[in-house]
């Protein structure tokens, strides 16, 4: 896909390319100063923006399909009068998303299950609360403008593109990489109690670089043996706005769980 279309696609690229036309080493060296600010700005700026286009956050219901996710771990589905199924098809899972702080996950209840299945039940709903809460925070620096933290500790221009480092703690570091046109592609970060080495893929909107799938090996406790887990989302629209339309994760050696987003709700910023 050449250049010309891409600045067609994302004006603000104009400044971007620009500064990587002039600036592309031929080994590693640091960016600094005005360099760092002007690639770091215009680098921002390429990326999908809720905030920026006036969401507030956005509320959706969260189907599941309970049939095929029993499918996968019994092998067959419950019968749909079973006291288990009654009880997952009559609650309710929701959440909200604010482009500011993230998004909160709840299960509404439309009853107690049984005894033989209250074990089984509250195991379901925090399995799947998990994941999703999961999502959501790997989705939402995405989209609100927050991918380049403020506490960025250097950057690196390399052959191949820039590597930008990024201090959130004293225990808490992520080292970002990313290509000549600043397209993210890898992030491998390091705390305390979790380490991970991500994946990043981007679909191309005329608001700017969307994240659609991300991949990667989590190790908690750092030193942990490895999960792979992969996320992956479409869109749909929503008075103006793009947001995930049905989610799908998969952890390996564990299954896959399809989550459909419907009767979604947006809040605007005022204006």
């Amino acid at each position: 896909m050449g250049q010309a279309y891409i600045v067609c696609m994302f004006p603000r690229l104009l400044t971007l390319l620009a500064f990587v036309t002039l600036a592309a080493p031929a080994s590693a060296q640091a960016v600094t100063g005005k360099d760092r600010d002007s690639l770091l700005t215009a680098a921002r700026a390429q990326y999908f923006n809720l905030r920026f286009q006036g969401m507030k956050s956005f509320s959706c219901n969260v189907d599941v399909d309970w049939d095929a996710m029993f499918r996968q771990f019994n092998g067959s589905p419950l019968p749909a009068n079973s006291p288990m199924m009654l009880y997952l098809t009559k609650s309710q899972l929701r959440v909200k998303e604010s482009v500011t702080s993230g998004a909160e996950v709840t299960w509404a209840n439309s009853g107690t299950p049984s005894d033989e299945f209250a074990e089984s039940a509250s195991k379901l709903r925090g399995g799947i609360k998990q994941m999703l809460d999961g999502f959501f925070q790997a989705w939402t620096p995405n989209i609100n403008g927050e991918l380049f933290a403020n506490h960025v500790t250097g950057v690196t221009a390399t052959p191949t593109g820039y590597l930008v480092d990024e201090k959130n703690s004293d225990t808490d570091t992520d080292k970002l990489t990313f290509d000549k046109n600043m397209v993210l592609g890898h992030i491998s970060s390091k705390s305390s109690d979790l380490s991970a080495e991500v994946n990043m893929k981007f679909l191309q909107t005329p608001q700017g670089w969307l994240v659609n799938n991300i991949d990667g090996d989590y190790r908690q406790p750092a030193d942990a043996p490895p999960t792979h887990v992969s996320m992956n989302t479409d869109y749909q629209t929503v008075d103006g706005f793009q947001i995930p339309g049905t989610i799908v994760l998969s952890v390996v050696n564990v299954g896959s769980f399809n989550l459909k987003l419907s009767g979604c709700i947006v809040e605007r910023l005022p204006k």
